[in-house]
C-alpha cells in the first residue's frame, strides 16, 4: 500500500486519477496517439494549465506541471518556436489577482495570433493541439456568452485559422464546467479531449494519454447537448430565475430528460458515460440473474475482452433499469450499477459481476397517483435491465417481473412551493403549492407580468397601505399603478419617497430599478381619509442596452440587470451631463460589490469609456477602485483619476473622467463593474465610443491572491489539555471507562453550543476543563486548503470520470495521510450536488448529473478518509444547483425530485 506521507506517492496518485479521468470525446483517423509528428501547441492555458476552481476550493500546490512541460518531458517533438513566443507572451502578461470570491476571469486573454504565424508553424509542423481553458468557482456561475460558455471571439478567430492551415488538429478543452462543444462537430477538428480540472500533475497526465503511454479510459459524467438552450433547466436556471430557482424539469436532470424525450434525444452530442479508448472491447452478459420478490437483488455477470491488437486499456460496464409505463411516469433508464476492468492487454478478457437490489428500481410518488401519498413505491409490471458502456450503446439483458403494487415506505410529506412540473408524458403537471408567505412577500415573476391585487395588501392601517412584495430577480421593471379609490397624497419605495409618483399612475406606468429580496411600497393618502387601495403591474425589462459602432452611447449606471447585495440605485440630476437625469450606481463601498449590465455590441472592437460620477473622497485611481468584466474577462485599463468633487453626498457633483479602453466583442455580452475599494463614487452614467486612440495601458505583474502561501509546511500545533479534574471527562470516553450518552448527558447547553458552531480560525471545540481538544478543518475537496502549499488533486468531476471506485477510496487514503502531517482533523469535503446545469460555478467541486454515480464515487472517498481516522463532511446539503445570490437562493422541487435526485447520493453514502 502506498505511503502517502511522501509527496511523490501522493503526486503520483494525483497523476493517474488525472489519466483515468481524461475523457477523449473524438479522435476521427486515429490521429491519436501521437506517434513522431513535429507538434504545434496554440492557447495560453497550455502554460496556465488551470489545475483547479476558484472559492474556498482553491488550493496552491507543491508545484504545477503544465501542458506544454508535460508534453515536453514525455518526448513530443513541439514547436519550440511557437512555444518560446506563448512563455514571452505570459510572461508579460501575467495573470490578474483571483480578488475576492466571484469577482474573477474565467478565461485568460489569448495571446493575438495573426494568420501569418499560423500559417508558419503549419510549415514548421505536422499537427496543431489547441487549448481553451476555463474556470469558475464558489459565487460565480458561469454566463452563457461568448469567452464564458461559449468560445471567445479571439478562440473562434484562432481555430479558424488552425482549421485553415493544419490537417491534423486535436482540441484540448480545461475546464471544470462544461463549455459549449459545437467546435467538435467542425470535421478539420479531428480529436477532442476533455482535461477537465487536473490537479498539479494534469500535464504530465495529459501527455501520457496524447502520446499513448496510457489508453484513455474516462467516462463522460454528464451529458453534452448540442447548445446551452437544449438543457432543460436553461430558461431557468441562475441569474434568469433569480433568487427563486423553479425546478420546474423534476426528476428529468441530465440524461433522464435527454433519453427519455424524442425531441430531446436528437440535441445530444455526446452521451451520459461516453469516452473512447485507442482500443477496442467486446461486452458480453453471460449470466442474469434475478430474485423472485422485491426483496431480493438482481446480478448480471459481464465477460469483457480487449479484442484490439495494439493497446492495453480499461473499459467500463454499465447496468441501467427501466420501469414499466404508468401513471406515475419514469425517466426511460436510470443507472443502477457499474465497474471498471483491471488494465487488459490486447486478448485479455476478465469477468465482472453488477449487483444491485430490486428495490433500488422503486420511485417516489408524492402526489399518491398510484394510490399511497408520500411513499417509495414500485409499480406493477415489467422492469428491463440493460447493460451497455454509455447509456446509447445499451442492450436488454435480463427483465424483473413484479406482480403487484408494492409501497415500501412512507414518507413524512414535503409541502412545495413549486406550482408546477414536467412529466414523462411531456406535459406540465400542475402542483398543490403552500400559500403565498405575505410576510416574505408577494413573488415578483423574474419571466412574466406579475399583477398585485389591491386587496393583496400586507397591511392598511389609518390612511397607509403597504405592498410587500418578494423580487426574484434585479433589474428594470415596468410598474403600473392603478388606484382603486383615492389617488395616493405621497408614494415610499423602501422608506424612500418615489419622486413624480403621478408617472406611475398612467395606463403605460413608468420604468424603475427594483432589487431581489423583499421590497415594500407604501402609499398614504390625504390625513383623515380612507387608505389607498393600489394594484400593482410589475414586467421586467431584459433588453440590453445597445451600444452604437458610430456614435457615443449611454448606459444609466443605476439600470442594472444585477448586482451585488447592498448595492443601490438612487435618482440623479445634472444639468450639465449628456444625460441630465436617471438611475445612479451608488453604495458600492465594499470590495466585491457589483453591478452588471447587458449589453448589445453592434460592431466588436475597441471603445472608450467615460465614467460621470461625483466623489466626495479624496482623488481616487480608477484602477484602484474598480474591476471591469466583459462577460467574465478581466479588463486592463489605463490609470485614471476620479477628483474629488464635493464634500457632501447628499448634494452630489458630477464629472466626467478621461477616457479608458476595452475590447468588446459584437453581440449580446455582459459588461460588468465590481468594487476594490471601501471609497466608491456614485456614478451616474458610463458612455462608449468608439476608439481610434493607442491605449495607454501599462502591465502590471500580479500574482494569484491564493499564491500568497507558505512555500513549507506548517502543521496546526494543538493546545494542551490539563489533566483531568473529574468523572466526566472525555478522555474516559476515548478510553471505555465512561459511556458517551452520560458524557453528554453531562455537559450544559452552553458547551453543546460550543461543540455544534465553528469559527473563523478554522477550528470547533475545545472545553479544556471537559477534557475536549479542538478539532481542526480544511477546505476541499481538490486538496487540504491550508496557508501553505499542498498536494492539489484532480476535480471531483474528474475522479468520477474515472469511473473507478477503487481509485476514489485511495483518493481519500491519500487526503487522510496528508491530513495528519498537518493536523487537520476534518475535511469539509466531498461536495456532492447535482449537476443540474452546466453553468453552475461550483460543478467541479460536484460530480454528475447522477446521483448513483455521485454517491459510489463518494463513499469511496469518505471510506478512505474514515481509514484513517479523517472526518469526512458531505455537503451542501441539497439541491444547491447555483450559485448566484447563494445566500438567499431559494430552491422550489417537488418532493419527488428532491427524494429521487437531490437527496439520493446523501442518502446512499
Amino acid at each position: 500500500m502506498a505511503n502517502y506521507n511522501l509527496l511523490e506517492e501522493r503526486a503520483l496518485l494525483a497523476r493517474t486519477v488525472a489519466e483515468e479521468g481524461i475523457v477523449l470525446l473524438k479522435n476521427e483517423n486515429n490521429v491519436l496517439p501521437l506517434s513522431s509528428e513535429k507538434v504545434a501547441v496554440f492557447g495560453r492555458s497550455q502554460i496556465d494549465t488551470i489545475k483547479c476552481g476558484t472559492g474556498s476550493a482553491y488550493c496552491e500546490s507543491e508545484y504545477m506541471v503544465d501542458i506544454l512541460t508535460g508534453l515536453e518531458k514525455a518526448g513530443v517533438n513541439v514547436d519550440g518556436e511557437l512555444a518560446s513566443q506563448y512563455r514571452a507572451f505570459c510572461a508579460e502578461n501575467p495573470l490578474t489577482a483571483l480578488g475576492v470570491w466571484g469577482t474573477g476571469a474565467h478565461i485568460n486573454p489569448e495571446m493575438p495570433m495573426t494568420k501569418d504565424t499560423v500559417k508558419m508553424a503549419a510549415q514548421r509542423t505536422d499537427a496543431a493541439i489547441v487549448v481553451f481553458g476555463r474556470t469558475a468557482g464558489e459565487n460565480d456561475d458561469i454566463i452563457v456568452t461568448e469567452g464564458d460558455y461559449m468560445l471567445s471571439f479571439d478562440e473562434k478567430k484562432l481555430l479558424e485559422r488552425v482549421c485553415r492551415y493544419f490537417k491534423k488538429i486535436i482540441v484540448v478543452v480545461n475546464s471544470g464546467n462544461l463549455i459549449d462543444f459545437d467546435f467538435s462537430t467542425n470535421n478539420k477538428v479531428n480529436a477532442v479531449v476533455l482535461l477537465n480540472l487536473p490537479g498539479m500533475e494534469g500535464g504530465n497526465a495529459l501527455a501520457n494519454v496524447l502520446t499513448g503511454k496510457v489508453t484513455p479510459s474516462g467516462k463522460l459524467t454528464d451529458t453534452i447537448a448540442k447548445t446551452y438552450d437544449d438543457y432543460p433547466s436553461a430558461s431557468y436556471f441562475g441569474k434568469k430565475s433569480g433568487i427563486i430557482q423553479n425546478y420546474y424539469e423534476d426528476i428529468f436532470v441530465g440524461y433522464r430528460y435527454f433519453e427519455t424525450f424524442e425531441n430531446a434525444k436528437e440535441r445530444v452530442l455526446y452521451p451520459f458515460g461516453f469516452g473512447l479508448s485507442y482500443t477496442q472491447f467486446d461486452i458480453k452478459c453471460t449470466n442474469f440473474e434475478c430474485d423472485k420478490t422485491v426483496d431480493g437483488d438482481i446480478r448480471v455477470t459481464v465477460s469483457v475482452k480487449n479484442i484490439g491488437d495494439t493497446y492495453a486499456g480499461k473499459e467500463v460496464v454499465m447496468l441501467y433499469s427501466s420501469s414499466p409505463a404508468g401513471k406515475l411516469g419514469t425517466p426511460k433508464y436510470e443507472l443502477r450499477a457499474f465497474a471498471k476492468t483491471s488494465l487488459l492487454a490486447p486478448g485479455a478478457e476478465e469477468t465482472l459481476t453488477l449487483t444491485y437490489k430490486i428495490s433500488d428500481m422503486m420511485s417516489f410518488d408524492d402526489t399518491g397517483v398510484l394510490g399511497t401519498k408520500d411513499a417509495w413505491v414500485m409499480d406493477q409490471g415489467t422492469y428491463t435491465v440493460s447493460l451497455g458502456n454509455n447509456v446509447r450503446t445499451l442492450t436488454a439483458v435480463g427483465t424483473f417481473e413484479n406482480p403487484e403494487y408494492t409501497v415500501f415506505k412512507t414518507c413524512v410529506h414535503m409541502p412545495t412551493e413549486l406550482d408546477k412540473r414536467l412529466t414523462a408524458s411531456g406535459e406540465m403537471e400542475e402542483l398543490e403549492t403552500l400559500p403565498i408567505d405575505l410576510e416574505a412577500g408577494i413573488p415578483v415573476d423574474a419571466f412574466n407580468v406579475t399583477t398585485i391585487e389591491a386587496e393583496q395588501h400586507y397591511g392598511r392601517e389609518g390612511n397607509r397601505t403597504v405592498y410587500r412584495l418578494h423580487v426574484a430577480s434585479t433589474g428594470v421593471y415596468t410598474v403600473i399603478m392603478k388606484a382603486k379609490n383615492a389617488m395616493p397624497a405621497s408614494v415610499v419605495l423602501n422608506r424612500f419617497p418615489v419622486a413624480d409618483p403621478e408617472r406611475f399612475f398612467t395606463e403605460k406606468g413608468d420604468e424603475t430599478v427594483l432589487n431581489l429580496g423583499t421590497i415594500e411600497y407604501v402609499f398614504t393618502s390625504e390625513e383623515g381619509t380612507e387608505a389607498p387601495l393600489v394594484e400593482l403591474t410589475l414586467i421586467k425589462d431584459d433588453a440590453p442596452v445597445e451600444i452604437s459602432a458610430t456614435e457615443p452611447s449611454y448606459v444609466q449606471a443605476g439600470r442594472y440587470t444585477e448586482c451585488g447585495l447592498w448595492v443601490a440605485n438612487r435618482p440623479f440630476f445634472d444639468e450639465e451631463g449628456v444625460l441630465t437625469h436617471g438611475r445612479a450606481l451608488s453604495r458600492m463601498h465594499s470590495p466585491g460589490r457589483y453591478a452588471q449590465y447587458k449589453l448589445d455590441v453592434k460592431k466588436a472592437g475597441k471603445y472608450d469609456v467615460r465614467l460621470r460620477f461625483s466623489n466626495k473622497h479624496e482623488a481616487l485611481d480608477l484602477h484602484d477602485t474598480f474591476s471591469f468584466f466583459i462577460s467574465n474577462v478581466t479588463q486592463d485599463i489605463e490609470h485614471v483619476v476620479l477628483e474629488h468633487t464635493t464634500d457632501d453626498e447628499r448634494e452630489p457633483v458630477y464629472v466626467t473622467t478621461k477616457p479608458f479602453s476595452i475590447v468588446l466583442p459584437k453581440g449580446e455580452t455582459f459588461f460588468k463593474i465590481v468594487s476594490k475599494s471601501f471609497k466608491t463614487p456614485i456614478t451616474s452614467y458610463l458612455e462608449f465610443v468608439p476608439s481610434k486612440r493607442r491605449s495607454g495601458v501599462k502591465k502590471k505583474s500580479t500574482v494569484q491572491e491564493d499564491t500568497k502561501v507558505a512555500e513549507n509546511a506548517n502543521p496546526i500545533v494543538r493546545r494542551a489539555l490539563p489533566e483531568a479534574i473529574g468523572e466526566m471527562d472525555f478522555r474516559r470516553v476515548m478510553n471505555g471507562t465512561l459511556s458517551m450518552d452520560d458524557f453528554v448527558n453531562s455537559l450544559s447547553d452552553s458547551e453543546l453550543a460550543v461543540l455544534s458552531c465553528g469559527n473563523a480560525e478554522g477550528w470547533i471545540g475545545y472545553i479544556p476543563e471537559k477534557g475536549i481538544p479542538e478539532a481542526y478543518w480544511s477546505d476541499g475537496p481538490v486538496g487540504l486548503r491550508q496557508p501553505f502549499k499542498v498536494t492539489v488533486y484532480p476535480s471531483s468531476t474528474m475522479v468520477s470520470a474515472t469511473w473507478n471506485t477503487a481509485l476514489s477510496k485511495e483518493y481519500g487514503r491519500a487526503i487522510a495521510h496528508e491530513a495528519k502531517l498537518y493536523n487537520v482533523d476534518v475535511w469539509l469535503a466531498p461536495a456532492m450536488n447535482i449537476h443540474r446545469d452546466p453553468c453552475c460555478g461550483r460543478n467541479f467541486e460536484y460530480h454528475s448529473e447522477d446521483p448513483y454515480i455521485t454517491a459510489k464515487i463518494v463513499s469511496g472517498m469518505v471510506e478512505g478518509c474514515q481509514e484513517y481516522d479523517l472526518a469526512a463532511t458531505i455537503k451542501h446539503f441539497a439541491a444547491n444547483s447555483t450559485e448566484y445570490q447563494r445566500l438567499r437562493s431559494n430552491s422550489r422541487l417537488s418532493a419527488r425530485a428532491f427524494r429521487e435526485i437531490y437527496a439520493k447520493a446523501f442518502e446512499i453514502v
